[in-house]
């Protein structure tokens, strides 16, 4: 099961970013912000699905670190440059269709 909506992953992890970089119409500090709880929210959401994934299917046993180191890193994998990404380009267009402060509209 995990795997499957883990192929997901860069898809959830762009659009989290496009939405994180909507924060940017309020301050570029609140923008920098939510990117970074998107990420968090990420890397904790992929290694407890990896675990609870592991548990439902085989069970409390010695292998449950392991799913929940796999999932872990899959999580830092994508959350990280995919979230990134789709947060520098949404920052980009939100800088392009921002209001200039201080400079007149001609």
């Amino acid at each position: 099961m995990a795997t499957h909506l883990y192929s997901w992953s860069p898809y959830l992890a762009l659009a989290l970013g496009l939405l994180a970089a909507l924060a940017a119409f309020r301050s570029w500090q609140t923008w920098f912000g939510l990117t970074g709880v998107a990420m968090l929210i990420q890397v904790i959401g992929w290694t407890v699905l990896f675990l609870a994934s592991h548990v439902a299917e085989q069970g409390w046993n010695e292998e449950w670190q392991t799913a929940f180191v796999v999932g872990f890193y899959k999580g830092l994998l994508v959350a990280l440059p995919y979230t990134i990404l789709g947060s520098a380009v949404g920052g980009a267009l939100v800088r392009l269709y921002r209001p200039q402060r201080g400079v007149p509209h001609v």
